[in-house]
């Protein structure tokens, strides 16, 4: 016999409904995969490309002990993260870090963050001086880490595009001093 209308009617909702569920999980998925893939492609381990990644955040030179490991460039409809790092095989790194917001409202915190620091400082001073013609605030002192001493550089900036800005220095007191730190921070 002929079909009833009342089965023919659920069967175009539920096939609405099919094609919406299927559009939506497509969507999700391709989302997903761009997302997974532009920050994939985001991170390079180049020198040059992460001294060039570091020097437009902030013009600063790695101590000597320090070669570039990877680099990060990753935005988003305005709001991403730019990130260079620098290593020495152990325990040494300098991380520059710039946070991207989509209002470019996001002023930088005066004075190291505590979740910045590689290892509670055994001693420190603060420097105060002018980053990018603005004022901020460095902590430069001595650490134990893993069982040797480091020197240490926290602190936060901003950038040259006027964002929030991080810099993070730990290297072996062996292969860098207070000293150089204080230098390195003040030019």
């Amino acid at each position: 016999g002929a079909p009833k209308s009342g089965s023919s009617n659920l069967f175009k909702i539920l096939l609405i409904v099919c094609v919406a569920v299927g559009c939506l999980c497509l969507a999700c998925c391709g989302g997903m995969f761009y997302i997974g893939k532009k920050a994939a492609d985001s991170v390079t381990a180049d020198p040059n490309r992460i001294r060039e990644i570091s020097s437009s955040i902030v013009d600063v030179q790695a101590p000597d002990a320090l070669t570039p490991q990877m680099a990060m460039d990753w935005g988003m409809m305005g709001a991403g993260v730019r990130m260079a790092q620098f290593w020495d095989g152990g325990d040494g790194m300098m991380i520059v870090m710039e946070i991207l917001t989509p209002d470019g409202q996001m002023p930088p915190q005066q004075g190291p963050v505590p979740q910045q620091q590689a290892a509670p400082f055994k001693k420190s001073v603060e420097q105060k001086m002018q980053v990018n013609g603005e004022p901020a605030t460095f902590e430069i002192g001595t650490t134990d880490m893993n069982g040797h001493e480091s020197v240490q550089v926290s602190g936060t900036f901003k950038t040259k595009s006027k964002k929030m800005g991080t810099l993070l220095i730990s290297v072996h007191s062996g292969k860098w001093s207070e000293e150089k730190a204080i230098e390195l921070v003040r030019n």
